[in-house]
């Protein structure tokens, strides 16, 4: 039932960042000023804020729980899809839309962390898998229906219905959804457990963290390895779409510049999305199976680069080729055939790049188990920080260089991202070895 909840609200993080994507030139016009500036403000500011709030967040959720991250993250979304809804100016619309990302962060951390206080070993790639799936669907929709909502009404509606599904998303925590950290493994349960043995009287009281400790975790060969460049391509092929596509094929609605977002979610919903309610998610599946077939052939050991198995397929081949392919079929196919090969494209982009995310970042969670809410931020942080740059920088890049030069860029990346992954795969025990992270050491969580 929880990750199930938890799924709900995760697709809110991509709806409040793709949704303006194809409504950009209307956007501009209602507040006077250029796409240059939306873009900068809507789409790269939300992306560089949603990096740096999910710093602040995981420390907190992992302090203080769960739940209170959800019930303060939850109302800011509510006011910052107000603000935009009714932004009269840029300035409006830039504060709307960072307290958006600020809110949003939350679900990345502690959405994930939720999952994995609940699901054991191995079953924990099929929920996060789900998870993943959450927010690739946010990604495949967000641009349709604000293009939708654009033509038939304005694109305000977009956060007037965001502002309904968060309000809707914060009563079912309210009603439904109970602390899932473990008894006692919270920082302010330790605290209380201190002054109790202490013989005092324990007050609460506000603790400040360090929201950038967790960086600390980049200095793990294992982490930094699979906070993957793979992942940042998946974004590099959707930012480019939103640059080239349109006047590449004489697109103008901003529902049909919406709807060739479609097919890159497609790619990813049969593989790591239930097929009815009773089916787990395959990419999931296929990595707790590879964990539970490779434990059994050791006697009983445990591995947890074997979940880095299920990843191979799309980092080595799906990924990087769809990227270059995209960029062959936009600078030299005219006519429909480019246009459905760019579909075909970002179908095998959507399918190999849910077979990397959701394996790398269960393995994460595997290996830092008592860390998981640090490192599932330092992975998205990073690369929601990237993204940012992308977004801002995107389209100065593609009137400089050509598109197809920067998708031969972007795949050679991919395969280096590649083979890091498969580097961590083989080598995965020594390279935890040089720098001690409280990696676990046991299926059962312990280190």
């Amino acid at each position: 039932m929880f990750p199930r909840s938890s799924t709900h609200w995760q697709p809110l993080q991509t709806l409040c960042s793709k949704f303006i994507v194809p409504c950009v030139p209307e956007v501009a016009k209602d507040l006077n000023t250029t796409g240059e500036v939306i873009n900068f403000t809507a789409v790269g500011l939300y992306m560089f804020m949603l990096g740096i709030s999910a710093f602040i967040w995981a420390p907190y959720s992992r302090f203080y729980g769960r739940r209170p991250t959800y019930l303060i993250s939850l109302p800011l979304m509510c006011l910052g899809s107000l603000i935009v809804s009714l932004s009269t100016s840029v300035v409006q619309l830039t504060i709307g839309c960072a307290l958006q990302a600020s809110a949003a962060s939350c679900f990345t951390s502690a959405g994930v962390n939720s999952i994995s206080d609940i699901y054991k070993l191995e079953e924990r790639g099929t929920s996060i898998g789900a998870y993943y799936a959450a927010v690739l669907l946010g990604l495949a929709i967000a641009p349709m229906t604000g293009g939708i909502a654009a033509i038939y009404a304005s694109w305000r509606l977009m956060p007037i219905i965001i502002f309904g599904i968060s309000l809707s998303c914060l009563i079912s925590v309210i009603m439904f959804l109970p602390e899932t950290c473990h008894p006692g493994s919270r920082g302010v349960d330790k605290l209380r457990e201190g002054a109790e043995l202490a013989g005092r009287t324990y007050r609460p009281k506000w603790v400040w963290l360090n929201p950038f400790q967790s960086l600390k975790l980049l200095r793990g060969p294992n982490v930094s390895f699979v906070n993957d460049l793979i992942n940042l391509l998946s974004i590099v092929i959707l930012i480019l779409l939103s640059y080239t596509i349109r006047p590449r094929y004489g697109l103008t609605s901003p529902a049909l510049i919406g709807a060739c977002f479609l097919p890159s979610g497609l790619g990813s919903t049969p593989i790591n999305s239930p097929v009815h309610q009773l089916d787990p998610p395959i990419v999931g599946r296929i990595s707790d199976k590879i964990i539970i077939s490779k434990r059994k052939q050791r006697g009983g050991k445990w591995l947890p680069e074997d979940r880095l198995l299920a990843t191979l397929p799309g980092a080595m081949f799906l990924v990087p080729l769809s990227v270059l392919m995209y960029g062959i079929a936009i600078q030299f196919i005219p006519g429909k055939i480019g246009l459905i090969i760019c579909f075909m494209c970002l179908f095998a982009n959507g399918i190999g790049l849910v077979m990397v995310i959701g394996p790398s970042g269960t393995y994460a969670v595997d290996i830092l188990q008592t860390q998981s809410a640090e490192v599932i931020v330092v992975i998205s942080g990073m690369r929601s920080f990237f993204a940012a740059q992308a977004s801002a920088f995107a389209l100065p890049l593609i009137e400089s260089i050509c598109v197809v030069a920067i998708c031969a860029l972007a795949a050679g990346v991919g395969w280096f991202g590649f083979a890091l992954l498969f580097i961590t795969i083989i080598y995965g025990t020594r390279l935890r070895k040089w720098v001690d992270l409280g990696y676990t050491t046991t299926a059962d969580g312990t280190s």
